[in-house]
Parts: structure tokens; C-alpha cells; sequence
């Protein structure tokens, strides 16, 4: 098993169109968004990942030290989206999630700052979590099947 600590800015979730048009989820809490096009989010659709090159490049950047932020939309079963907002500041990296969309879940949105994503390899599955969260748990971003 290989463990790689690499220090990130974290989780947008945003967007469930594929057009260029920057990425705004207005809510009654917050406003989440984006100046970067939806075609450049990350989107997990239940385990298949679309533009995972675009969160490999935000987990090179933060490795260098170079601030980045990232979108990444994933889908509920039921279809819902789920959008998470990574800012990595040069730093740490600040995750915002927005479950507003979510008709099953808190309608909440989520805040923490994290200094690191762990990138562990298994037999099967390779594993992307948000570590090192104040005052909260860690939380996985992706599990890769090989």
C-alpha cells in the first residue's frame, strides 16, 4: 500500500450540464460558484469519473505550492447533485459543499479547511481523502477501481 500526503485545497462541487458557461449554484444560504466553465469540473456520476485529469492537475499544483481551485459535482442515486468547491491557497485547502440540490439530503452547506489530500493505493481501489480537517473527519473524495 502505498500513502502519498500531498497538501491541497479542496471539493466544489458544482454543475450537472456539460456547457462552457462558468458554474453559479445560487442558494437561500450561500452562494457557491465557480468562474471556471463546467466543462472543467470533475464529475462523479456514481463511480464514473469524468475529467479526473483536471484533479490530478489540482493535486500536481498543490504539491508545487500553486493555488488552484476546483469544482467537483457528484450525483446521489436518486440523480441529485452535490456540488464541493477545493481552494487551495498555497496553504491549506478550503472545502465548500453544497447539498442544497440534494432532495434527500441536509440541504446544508458545509465548510472546512484541510491540509492535505492522502492518496492511498490498494490491492483493487485506489483511495483520494481529505485529511487533516479541522475539527471534523477526514472525507473521501474519490475511490478509484483499477
Amino acid at each position: 500500500m502505498k500513502k502519498y500526503a500531498i497538501v491541497l485545497a479542496i471539493f466544489l462541487i458544482s454543475g450537472c450540464q456539460n456547457t462552457d458557461e462558468p458554474i453559479s449554484v445560487n442558494t437561500g444560504q450561500s452562494n457557491v460558484s465557480s468562474d471556471r466553465p463546467f466543462s472543467e469540473a470533475v464529475v462523479d456520476r456514481l463511480g464514473q469519473i469524468e475529467n479526473f485529469e483536471r484533479f490530478e492537475e489540482f493535486l500536481m499544483n498543490a504539491e508545487k505550492g500553486v493555488k488552484d481551485k476546483l469544482t467537483i459535482v457528484q450525483y446521489t442515486t436518486e440523480g441529485d447533485p452535490i456540488f464541493q468547491e477545493l481552494d487551495y491557497d498555497g496553504a491549506v485547502i478550503k472545502s465548500t459543499t453544497d447539498t442544497s440540490q440534494d432532495k434527500f439530503g441536509s440541504g446544508e452547506i458545509y465548510k472546512k479547511t484541510c491540509t492535505s489530500i492522502e492518496v492511498t493505493e490498494k490491492t483493487d481501489v485506489t483511495e483520494y481523502v481529505l485529511a487533516g480537517c479541522d475539527e471534523s473527519e477526514d472525507m473521501t473524495l474519490f475511490i478509484m477501481e483499477e
